[in-house]
C-alpha cells in the first residue's frame, strides 16, 4: 500500500509540475507574441509601451526644436508613440502619432509670470490627460520641445513603476535642493516619466492646485499623496536627456525687454577727483524687470571688464498676487585707480535662463576724469563720493 501511495503521489506531483510548466509556457508565449526570438527566449517581459508628450511653443530666438525632440524619442526604439501639443496658428511639426491643439485657458493673473506658470500647468494636464484617453501606453512621458532624449532613454522605464515620477534630467533651476526624498528637489520638469495608473491619480490633484505653485512643485506635492511609492522622483546619473533651455516668448520675459539708464554721473560730464586713489560711485537703474526673471549684469571700463557677471533679480513681493511686470532695480559700482581723461563705461544686462546668456539691455556712459592737487575736505572719511561737474 505504501508503494502504491508513493507511486500515486509521485505521479500526481509530475502531473502538477507538467500542468504548471504548460501554464508558464502559455503565459510566456502570450507575452512574446509578435516579439523577436531572442527577446522571447530570454524569458524577459517585453518593454512597456510609452507615449511621449511634447508641448511645442514659440521661442524668442525663432528656432524650432520639436523635430529634434521627436527624432530623439524615435532613437530609443521600442513600442513608442509621440503626442504633440501645438498652437493652431503655428505649423505643427511632422513625425508625431497624435496631435492635440492647445486650449485657451481662462483664469486671472496679475502679472505675466503667473500667467505663463499657470498656462504651463494646465497645458501639462491637458496633454497628459489626452495621452491617457487616446493611447493604451503603460507609461507616459512629458518632454519639453527644446530637450532631446539620449538613445538609451528607455533605461528609465526599468524601475519607473516604483516611483511616482522618474526624472530623466537633473535639476538646473535655482530652487534645486539635494535633500531628496526628504525635501522638494526641484525637478524642473524637462523630461519626466509616469506610470499610467499613477498619472491618472495625480492629474486631478495638479489641476485643482494650478494657481498655487510651479509645475514641478505641484507634481512633487501630488506625488506625496501616493504612500505606496518609494519617493516622488528618481534621478539618473548620467542623465538620459539634454536640455537646450531656449526661452519661450510667453515666459516671464516675453514682453518688452528691460532697459538701462545711468543715474550718476551724468553723461558728457567732468568728474574731478583729488588723486588716483580717490573713489567714486557710478549708479544705474534697470527698468522693466519682471518678477521671477533671472538676469545678470556686467560692466566694462574703457573696454576692460570690471568683474564677473553679477546676479540681477527683482525682489519678490510678499504675496505672489502682488507681482508686477514693471519693476526697477538699482545697481552701482565703486571705482578707483582710473586714468585721467575720457572714460567710457558700458553696462550690459544678460538673461540667465538659457545657455546662450543673451544680452537684453545695454547702456553707455561717457565722462571725463580730472585730478586736482587740492587736499581733500576734512570730513573724517578717506573715501568719498565725487560730485559730477557739468
Amino acid at each position: 500500500m505504501r508503494r502504491v501511495g508513493c507511486a500515486l503521489g509521485a505521479g500526481l506531483y509530475v502531473l502538477l509540475l507538467c500542468i504548471s510548466s504548460r501554464a508558464t509556457l502559455g503565459v510566456h508565449a502570450e507575452e512574446c507574441d509578435g516579439k523577436g526570438k531572442e527577446e522571447c527566449s530570454s524569458g524577459m517581459k517585453p518593454p512597456p509601451k510609452v507615449v511621449v508628450c511634447i508641448p511645442t511653443t514659440k521661442r524668442r530666438s525663432g528656432r524650432e526644436h520639436a523635430a529634434n525632440a521627436i527624432a530623439s524619442v524615435r532613437s530609443g526604439g521600442g513600442d513608442t508613440k509621440i503626442m504633440v501639443l501645438y498652437d493652431e496658428t503655428v505649423q505643427r511639426p511632422e513625425g508625431a502619432d497624435f496631435y492635440v491643439p492647445r486650449k485657451a485657458h481662462e483664469f486671472e493673473a496679475p502679472c505675466q509670470f503667473l500667467r505663463w506658470r499657470r498656462n504651463l500647468v494646465l497645458d501639462f494636464v491637458h496633454i497628459m490627460e489626452s495621452a491617457l484617453e487616446q493611447s493604451d501606453a503603460e507609461m507616459v512621458m512629458w518632454l519639453e520641445d527644446d530637450a532631446v532624449l539620449l538613445p538609451n532613454w528607455r533605461e528609465a522605464t526599468l524601475n519607473a513603476s516604483t516611483y511616482c515620477l522618474t526624472a530623466l534630467h537633473p535639476c538646473n533651476c535655482h530652487s534645486c535642493k539635494q535633500e531628496w526624498p526628504f525635501e522638494f528637489n526641484g525637478v524642473g520638469m524637462v523630461a519626466g516619466l509616469f506610470t499610467r495608473s499613477v498619472l491618472a491619480q495625480v492629474l486631478p490633484l495638479i489641476r485643482g492646485m494650478f494657481t498655487l505653485a510651479p509645475l514641478d512643485e505641484l507634481v512633487d506635492t501630488a506625488c506625496r499623496t501616493q504612500p505606496h511609492l518609494l519617493g516622488p522622483a528618481l534621478y539618473h546619473v548620467p542623465p538620459l536627456a539634454e536640455h537646450h533651455g531656449d526661452i519661450a516668448v510667453d515666459t516671464t520675459k516675453g514682453g518688452p525687454l528691460p532697459s538701462v539708464v545711468f543715474l550718476s554721473p551724468a553723461s558728457a560730464s567732468t568728474v574731478t577727483l583729488h588723486d588716483s586713489h580717490s573713489t567714486f560711485h557710478v549708479k544705474a537703474k534697470v527698468l522693466g524687470m519682471v518678477y521671477d526673471a533671472e538676469y545678470s549684469w556686467a560692466a566694462t571700463i574703457n573696454g576692460i571688464p570690471t568683474s564677473e557677471p553679477l546676479t540681477l533679480k527683482t525682489e519678490s513681493p510678499r504675496r505672489e498676487e502682488d507681482c508686477s511686470d514693471d519693476n526697477a532695480v538699482e545697481i552701482g559700482m565703486t571705482l578707483t585707480m582710473l586714468e585721467e581723461g575720457e572714460t567710457e563705461i558700458v553696462l550690459v544686462v544678460m538673461e540667465e535662463e538659457s545657455e546662450e546668456k543673451e544680452v537684453v539691455a545695454e547702456a553707455t556712459l561717457s565722462f571725463v576724469i580730472t585730478y586736482t592737487n587740492a587736499p581733500p575736505e576734512e570730513d573724517g572719511d578717506e573715501e568719498f563720493e565725487a560730485e559730477a561737474e557739468l
